[in-house]
């Protein structure tokens, strides 16, 4: 069987969200992408969570590809992967695995096989896979995705396009209220007694421009404030998961 149909894609990801304005939990070097006939790395993810890559081979019946990032710090990494594409119609393979090379040695993580596949059932004329996967990295790892593709297909090409998303948590945070003598680690500058300050949760402890900041309080209609509670409030207790803040940290005001 051979396809006779002239068949245009738009290679449009919509089953992930771009986070332009995070930053990944776990530091790693922008994202590169290598295979068969014409690549192109539309995203490096440099400056977000997002990194996408693109492939074409016209003509051509087979081919594989890698897009990839190091790691510059340890720790899980949650990945959502989309990735759509067109192999044309006849014998149609695709496959898609994720990988974390570690000391020279590779583990892989099969997340996508199908095929072969004839007219029309997906990944015959088209196909587009979503999910996440955990990978545990190590300053220095490699990881990332592999690609393959072929047909048998007089319509020779091969198009995909494999969009990531770093959905890896960042380190929780706390609103303190700072102290006395608490200064910008940046500029230097002083910090107003009792200024609003979002900082990791034991901060305070371990950092000495935030010594001596004391947890924010939580005013029932108000939320999370260094202002003094309304005349009247009282402590009731703490904020917790009703409030949707991290528990027995905010002290929470309730009026009586």
């Amino acid at each position: 069987m051979r396809s006779r149909v002239v068949w245009r894609v738009a290679l449009v990801v919509s089953a992930v969200t771009a986070l332009s304005v995070a930053s990944p939990a776990v530091a790693s070097t922008p994202w590169s992408g290598s295979g068969t006939g014409t690549t192109t790395v539309v995203d490096n993810g440099a400056t977000g969570t997002t990194a996408q890559f693109t492939y074409s081979v016209n003509p051509g019946n087979s081919g594989s590809w890698r897009f990839a990032t190091s790691a510059l710090s340890d720790g899980p990494v949650d990945l959502s992967y989309a990735y759509t594409g067109y192999h044309a119609f006849f014998q149609v393979r695709v496959s898609l695995t994720a990988f974390v090379t570690s000391g020279g040695v590779t583990t892989t993580f099969p997340l996508v096989n199908a095929g072969p596949v004839n007219c029309c059932t997906p990944p015959s004329g088209g196909f587009s896979y979503a999910g996440t996967i955990r990978l545990s990295v190590h300053a220095g790892d490699t990881y990332g995705f592999d690609m393959t593709g072929s047909n048998g297909d007089s319509d020779r090409r091969l198009l995909g396009t494999l969009t990531v998303v770093d959905t890896t948590p960042g380190p929780s945070r706390a609103g303190y209220c700072a102290a006395a003598g608490n200064t910008n680690p940046t500029t230097g500058a002083a910090i107003p007694a009792g200024a609003f300050i979002n900082l990791l949760p034991d901060q305070p402890t371990v950092d000495p421009h935030y010594k001596g900041a004391t947890p924010a309080i939580y005013v029932d209609g108000t939320g999370i404030t260094c202002d003094p509670p309304p005349a009247g409030y009282a402590v009731s207790g703490y904020a917790g998961d009703a409030q949707h803040v991290a528990g027995n940290l905010y002290p929470y005001y309730k009026s009586p």
